[in-house]
């Protein structure tokens, strides 16, 4: 079977779709890691819409993800997968 992601989400636009109480503070620094790209580059990560999911290659992008992201598991709406490249 294969699996077939599609689109480009911002963390803004994550944001409002699971109502994140996020900071603006803390969009900036997710911002410096994704990548419009579905190629990923070291430390950089891509945010699908179809399936939702987080696309992360590199361990800082990684731990930047889990820690700033993670404070807010408790306020999605659904689950997101993030698959490590």
């Amino acid at each position: 079977m294969t699996t077939v992601w599609f689109g480009n989400l911002t963390i803004k636009q994550l944001k409002e779709r699971h109502n994140l109480s996020i900071t603006d503070e803390e969009i900036e620094e997710l911002e410096k890691y994704r990548s419009d790209k579905v190629k990923l580059k070291e430390n950089t990560f891509h945010i699908y819409d179809v399936p939702e999911s987080i696309h992360v290659k590199g361990d800082l992008a990684k731990t930047k993800i889990l820690d700033i992201l993670g404070k807010y598991s408790g306020e999605f709406k659904y689950r997101i997968k993030i698959y490590e490249k």
